[in-house]
């Protein structure tokens, strides 16, 4: 994909935006606390699931009571989100302004992301199964949510896989409130940006590829790139006030996907909006 140079840009731009944007992903975490999601997946979870053996953040299964591992621990994936890039204001139509962005999801663990969809007859819903694998090769599964069909896309979207919000400031440069919220995205998993190829676990090989109702997902360094005219990557910004705003980014907001670490999920921008233009511009002074 070329896209070395860009994640070298991304990157610093990352570190650029950490020390002040650090305190609106501080606030962005809180409302998503708040809102029942910061839950861990394996509350969420039936007890007899598979899934249930994790241990939280760690990949290492339970033990049977007598201190004895009863199955080698997984080797989990990682998901992040770079900063979105690529972004310029659309006017769709008279008097409505659209805010729109690229983002990448990616893969920053030691294991592959991998879901697996199974079509229930009765309920025409596609299941969708995470294949968490170890190292010798052996898994196991757990239900994590569901397949859908996505028209504006023509191919299937695996569920509440991204969020995105737009925070105003306070006169201090703090974060105050959202003032612009996607749903919760569905995203086709798939490697189509290399993100990490120093990743251990990196293979060259493009394990994951199509939008299949039966296999989807993301392997170890990949990340999967939304291009900013796709449909879902804007947020409508119709009225709001021209300023300096905290944009949000999360991967995996409920969550429901098991991974190795949920604190490391979102990327914060700040973002001047002048009428019909939008730059990238350095975290606010905090007084």
């Amino acid at each position: 994909m070329g896209g070395y140079s860009r994640i070298a840009t991304v990157g610093s731009l990352r570190r650029r935006h950490w020390a002040a944007g650090g305190l609106c992903l501080v606030v962005a975490l809180a409302l998503w606390l708040s809102e029942g999601m910061g839950s861990t997946v394996m509350a969420q979870l039936p007890s007899a699931d598979p899934c249930s053996i994790i241990t939280q953040n760690t990949g290492q299964p339970a033990t049977d009571g007598s201190g004895t591992d009863t199955a080698p621990p997984f080797l989990l994936p990682d998901l992040q989100t770079l900063p979105p890039t690529d972004l310029y204001i659309q006017i769709p139509s008279r008097g409505q302004r659209l805010l729109r962005m690229a983002n990448t999801a990616w893969n920053s663990g030691q294991g592959r992301l991998e879901v697996i969809g199974e079509l229930n007859p009765e309920t025409k819903q596609t299941i969708v199964r995470q294949r968490l694998y170890t190292a010798d090769g052996s898994f196991q599964e757990c239900a994590v949510g569901e397949f859908v069909w996505h028209p504006e896309h023509n191919h299937f979207h695996f569920t509440d896989f991204a969020l995105y919000q737009l925070w105003s400031l306070t006169p201090s440069g703090e974060p105050d409130q959202v003032v612009s919220t996607s749903s919760k995205l569905s995203y086709c998993l798939m490697d189509n940006y290399v993100v990490d190829r120093n990743n251990p676990s990196f293979t060259w090989r493009r394990r994951y590829y199509g939008c299949s109702r039966t296999l989807q997902g993301m392997s170890a360094g990949w990340g999967d790139k939304y291009e900013a005219y796709l449909e879902g990557q804007s947020l409508d910004i119709t009225g709001l006030p021209d300023g300096v705003y905290c944009l949000v980014s999360v991967t995996n907001p409920i969550p429901r996907v098991v991974e190795s670490d949920y604190t490391n999920n979102t990327a914060v921008i700040y973002v001047r909006i002048v009428r019909y233009r939008v730059t990238v511009v350095p975290p606010p002074a905090l007084e």
